[in-house]
């Protein structure tokens, strides 16, 4: 029986951006490589018309071979318009989500726009936005 070998050549968290006939890799800012990425979203955050990427994720079904990797608390990311987003302390973008979170989901109903948050175990939460 012969095995298939695969590798892989990316490791980082990236977002690729469609250029009509080729897409371009972008790796995102150092802190949101701390941790897996299973879940991302778009939004306006700031209301300045430039779209900003909400992610989150971590791993914990590993914890008794590898131990949990959590060091995600959900990472926003600020865009510029052009492509290039810089992260958002948590101290001022004001998400803190822990847990292993698999889905991300922006609404607007009539009392606002929300953020909600799919997170294994736990069932859905959500922010409000400002």
């Amino acid at each position: 029986m012969d095995a298939e070998v695969r590798s892989a050549t990316i490791l980082e968290t990236v977002y690729l951006e469609n250029r009509g006939n080729k897409f371009v890799i972008h790796v995102l800012p150092e802190e949101v490589q701390f941790a897996p990425v299973y879940a991302m979203t778009l939004l306006d955050f700031n209301k300045d018309g430039n779209m900003d990427v909400l992610v989150a994720g971590n791993q914990s079904s590993i914890r008794i071979r590898m131990g949990v990797i959590d060091a995600n608390f959900g990472q926003l990311l600020q865009g510029d318009g052009k492509g290039n987003f810089s992260y958002v302390p948590q101290g001022k973008s004001g998400f803190s989500i822990t847990g292993d979170t698999r889905s991300l989901q922006t609404i607007t109903t009539k009392d606002g726009e929300y953020v909600l948050i799919g997170t294994n175990n736990v069932g859905i939460n959500s922010y409000k936005l400002k």
